[in-house]
């Protein structure tokens, strides 16, 4: 499940990314502990790694791979993943893989799997074509 989650679908979209941007970067749950699958469906955040991505204007695609507690390694699901890192991020826009979730009210959610959508919000293209610089996460 991690190599295809964390290696082909956010290959993908880094890539899809990558042809029109060269900011996108691409992280796991694991990568510094991001997330952890407590008992349950009970997620922790640490959304340090986030916050240094977005801090220094990055894109980060953050696959749902995370640790467990007992330090085993679990497939999150998008959803809880998405939800966890906006509310911890108190994100502006959230941008989960074809999911629907409850994310904050203040949050713009677009979908991943519909391309164009994303492009145009991230460049905030209006009717007209026009263009100017977007934000992709961040509170």
């Amino acid at each position: 499940m991690r190599r295809h989650v964390a290696g082909h679908v956010q290959r993908g979209l880094v890539g899809s990314l990558g042809d029109h941007t060269t900011l996108a970067v691409g992280i796991t749950g694991e990568d510094g502990r991001t997330l952890v699958l407590r008992d349950g469906a009970d997620v922790q955040v640490d959304p340090g790694v986030v916050r240094l991505f977005l801090d220094t204007g990055r894109i980060p695609v953050v696959s749902s791979v995370a640790y467990d507690s007992g330090g085993g390694i679990q497939y999150l699901g998008a959803v809880p993943a998405a939800v966890a890192l906006a509310a911890a991020l108190q994100a502006d826009l959230v941008l989960p893989a074809g999911a629907e979730g409850t994310f904050p009210a203040t949050a713009a959610v677009v979908d991943m799997s519909v391309p164009h959508a994303v492009l145009r919000h991230l460049y905030r293209l209006d009717d007209s074509g026009e263009s100017g610089p977007g934000t992709a996460l961040g509170g």
